[in-house]
């Protein structure tokens, strides 16, 4: 019975089947950390050769509780002064760039020693704008990042502007033009102009005035009969 007391154990339910094995279903808590544990299939022999043969699924799960409690600790990982990432961000004058940050701090249980620099927060590039026009509020939601930490995913947070971005008056009536002039309209209707608009404007303007210039300029002949036709 020693070797099965745990004084941070809080309950537990044992079974067995034949395929199963030895099982255990438990929970401890200590100093404000609670676990839940889970052994499968342990074998039951007398493991310290005193005789007595144990349920190595309870002598297992005391060791796992007190590795847990020895090595595990919850420590924040991520800020938002964290630096994370930057977007690129378009019509401003002050900033081409704004930096990106966790929008709330992020605690892991981690193992002891272990500190955010040892942590990897990664944008998600799926979800995570990489470039932006201004104007930029700062704490805008741009992107979510995961925490990982031994290659694992331990967990997720939104990314936000670190701080704002003004727009450029100038540089956002200059997109627009440029917008214009790159869109299809405005390229259709260019070529309308060019195909039909200006040999309209050279017959208008040059063609017809040329002529109506030649009929005032025409010499009538008149023959002696269309004077005696005139004095009858």
């Amino acid at each position: 019975i020693s070797d099965y007391y745990y004084e941070y154990a809080k309950n537990g339910k044992t079974g067995t089947t034949d395929d199963a094995g030895h099982c255990l279903i438990s929970t401890a808590s200590k100093d404000g950390y609670n676990y839940l544990c889970v052994i499968l299939n342990g074998e039951f022999y007398d493991c310290d050769e005193d005789g007595v043969e144990e349920n190595l699924a309870i002598i297992e799960s005391k060791n796992l509780y007190k590795w847990a409690f020895d090595n595990l600790r919850l420590r924040e990982v991520a800020n938002p002064s964290t630096y994370v990432c930057e977007a690129k961000v378009n019509l401003s004058k002050d900033y081409d760039y704004v930096s990106l940050v966790p929008k709330e701090s992020i605690s892991a249980l981690v193992p002891v020693g272990i500190n955010a620099e040892n942590v990897l927060i990664e944008p998600m590039p799926e979800i995570t704008s990489k470039e932006i026009d201004a104007p930029v509020k700062q704490g805008e939601v741009l992107g979510r990042a995961e925490v990982k930490y031994a290659g694992d995913t331990i967990a997720q947070v939104d990314l936000m502007a670190a701080f704002s971005v003004d727009r450029s008056i100038s540089k956002y009536i200059g997109s627009i033009l440029s917008g214009i002039l790159h869109s299809v309209v405005f390229k259709v209707i260019m070529v309308l102009i060019l195909v039909v608009g200006i040999p309209l404007c050279v017959r208008v303007f040059v063609i017809l005035p040329q002529k109506q210039s030649a009929k005032k300029n025409k010499i009538r002949v008149v023959k002696p009969t269309d004077f005696d036709k005139t004095k009858k």
